[in-house]
């Protein structure tokens, strides 16, 4: 399942998808396109805490996850 960003920036539309990763922790490999990172942070955060930490137009992604998933 997947959901889409209203158009921002300039035009850009972001899909995100959910999925479940076995194990392990996250990795932030160099983009072969950028020459580094594309991001260069991750963290562990509850539901409400991430509603805190995002703008609108990803908060409305986070919550399209939770109702999918109850997570």
């Amino acid at each position: 399942a997947y959901t889409e960003t209203p158009p921002y920036g300039r035009g850009k539309v972001a899909r995100y998808y959910v999925a479940e990763a076995p194990e392990g922790e996250p990795r932030l490999p160099v983009s072969p396109e950028l020459g580094r990172p594309e991001h260069d942070e991750f963290r562990w955060v509850t539901y409400d805490e991430a509603r805190a930490l995002l703008n609108d137009r990803v908060r409305a992604v986070l919550d399209w996850a939770h109702a999918l998933t109850g997570c």
